[in-house]
């Protein structure tokens, strides 16, 4: 009834879900537990609210990526990455004539062992430290 693709992509997209809403309820108990430490300290200082603003906004980004606009985008920018990617494999094994090669692939020029030897140099015992 549904195809493979589609069902690790809702896969995906359940895995993505649990984990904003591990990050919500982490986020709530952490600050309601670090709120009652604040008020029975008796602190002046509500020092509470730096970690509730900071983790905060990381669970406001996290659900803007797993439920806003952003995970649109995203989904287009990785089939996209995707397309890209294949199109490097593809093209890396040899599946493709020279003619179909969008690269221009420059010559190598190989030394032959013999060359090798002539070009290498003589070591010295002051070269060494």
């Amino acid at each position: 009834m549904y195809s493979e693709d589609h069902i690790k992509e809702a896969q995906q997209r359940v895995k993505h879900k649990k984990s904003f809403y591990s990050n919500l309820f982490s986020w709530l108990a952490v600050s309601f537990f670090l709120m009652m430490i604040n008020a029975v300290s008796g602190g002046d200082e509500p020092w509470f609210m730096f970690p509730f603003l900071g983790w905060g906004l990381g669970v406001a980004f996290h659900g803007y990526a797993v439920f806003g606009a952003a995970g649109k985008y995203n989904k287009k920018w990785e089939r996209k990455q995707m397309e890209k990617e294949l199109e490097r494999i593809r093209m890396s094994e040899a599946q493709y004539t020279p003619e179909e090669s969008p690269y221009e692939l420059p010559e190598r020029e190989e030394l032959e062992l013999e060359n090798f030897k002539t070009l290498r140099k003589k070591w010295d015992e002051d070269d060494f430290v």
